[in-house]
């Protein structure tokens, strides 16, 4: 048969146990991840724990806003509020790059395994519309390998509102303008009833910041390790030829 009429998939033969096996290891930065979070979550409320027992064995001792007084305020708000934002923050973008990071991997595997000879970038510039990142990442895996149905499920679902909530975080470093943009006042009504996204509200009751908890930072490496794993099963829809 010749080249041009052969029709393969992007896991038939030799290929799936190659895949699978990428699979593992992607799904291993995803442990990583989440084993980073656990120990994280621990330390901080350890510290808080501590700090809190410190205040009630020094309270009736310590001046109210006398420089101890103070000194210690400011040290307890930096440890349950601070840090904890930065943490949080941090790693939820730290998941989203690794999440991006693994499709565009996929990417790459299904053009060198389908004989694909478009990159990512080429086939973006020829479409229409253009898209970026993971998005982009859906399309083609859909286009070069037949791969549709990792990307209709609640974990892909729950990678797009991630994706929404990164871009706020990265470009306004969580906090709400006066007014509130439009893409902040989307991710608001994204998450209005996911408890895991916290809105922090200034003095006046208007929304001042995104809080995320470890809660959410848990929700999005499990969802964005799920979408990948099962990329990496998925039989295609359509067989595409090469």
């Amino acid at each position: 048969m010749a080249t041009g009429a052969k029709v393969t998939t992007f896991l038939d033969d030799r290929r799936k146990a190659l895949a699978l096996t990428f699979g593992r290891l992607l799904d291993y930065e995803f442990a990583v991840l989440e084993e980073h979070r656990r120990q994280m979550d621990a330390s901080l409320r350890k510290a808080i724990q501590d700090m809190d027992a410190r205040w009630i064995a020094a309270r009736d001792k310590v001046k109210f806003n006398s420089d101890q007084h103070i000194d210690f305020t400011e040290e307890y708000f930096e440890t349950s509020e601070l840090l904890p934002r930065l943490q949080w923050a941090s790693q939820l973008v730290l998941t989203y790059a690794t999440f991006e990071h693994s499709l565009n991997q996929l990417c790459l595997t299904a053009k060198t395994r389908m004989g694909y000879p478009l990159t990512v970038a080429e086939f973006n510039q020829q479409q229409t519309k253009r898209d970026n990142g993971i998005v982009l990442a859906k399309r083609y895996l859909g286009k070069v390998a037949g791969i549709r149905k990792p990307f209709d499920t609640e974990s892909w679902g729950f990678a797009l509102k991630i994706n929404k909530l990164r871009n706020v975080l990265v470009h306004s470093n969580g906090e709400f303008y006066d007014p509130p943009t439009d893409k902040q006042e989307e991710v608001r009504l994204l998450f209005k009833d996911d408890p895991r996204l916290r809105v922090v509200l200034n003095l006046d009751g208007k929304p001042q910041r995104f809080r995320v908890t470890p809660e959410l930072v848990h929700g999005a490496i499990h969802a964005m390790a799920q979408v990948v794993k099962d990329v990496c099963e998925a039989e295609p829809s359509t067989k595409t030829p090469i």
